[in-house]
């Protein structure tokens, strides 16, 4: 058998590894071509402001999202670990900023009265908050188009670290498939041997 023979299935499995490979890059790590040819020069199949819009729509068609956001922002746990940065908030009112604008009502206030309006206050708050966040996160939901919101932000994200993330998570399959390309080629090449070696005999 001539040495051609012998590298012919080699030959095609690394063409079958280059062309799985460029074709990885070119759907998709345009930006790899892009050093190559030049800025601007390809945009990958996967594109992003096209990725980033149906990314986008796919989100936003999920059901009920906006209520499992306002139902996270309004639950009770949430409202207790922020009551006491709005307590230390109101007190300092009290205490500061009401006797500076209000010198004279201040001589009357004393620390009993202080704790007792801050109590008011607190129960107050206690009511109001949820009910107002409420009224503000359906107004929000109305005047805002959240599936815009996604693109935008997915659009600008830099091309190189979307690159970068998915060289990290699917550089195994990367493997798998460029792998399964370089043994495609050597198959194809060792079947083209084996018919030309039965066509010759």
């Amino acid at each position: 058998m001539s040495f051609w023979l012998i590298m012919f299935p080699l030959l095609s499995a690394l063409l079958g590894w280059l062309f799985t490979w460029l074709a990885i890059k070119f759907v998709f790590l345009p930006g790899f071509l892009n050093k190559l040819l030049g800025p601007s020069t390809h945009g990958g199949l996967i594109r992003q402001t096209k990725f980033s819009n149906t990314a986008a729509e796919i989100f936003n068609q999920q059901p009920g999202i906006f209520d499992q956001i306002e139902q996270k922002m309004l639950d009770p746990s949430h409202l207790h670990k922020i009551m006491p940065e709005i307590e230390q908030h109101i007190d300092h009112f009290l205490r500061v900023k009401l006797k500076d604008a209000m010198p004279m009502v201040a001589m009357f206030v004393g620390d009993k009265t202080i704790t007792q309006m801050k109590e008011v206050f607190m129960v107050e708050m206690n009511e109001l908050f949820p009910m107002i966040m409420k009224s503000y996160l359906t107004k929000l939901k109305t005047g805002i188009n959240l599936e815009d919101l996604i693109a935008k932000k997915l659009v600008s994200v830099p091309p190189a670290k979307i690159e970068s993330l998915l060289l990290k998570t699917f550089r195994k399959e990367f493997r798998y498939v460029v792998g399964a390309g370089a043994l495609l080629g050597l198959i194809l090449g060792t079947l083209q041997i084996i018919i030309s070696l039965f066509a010759s005999s």
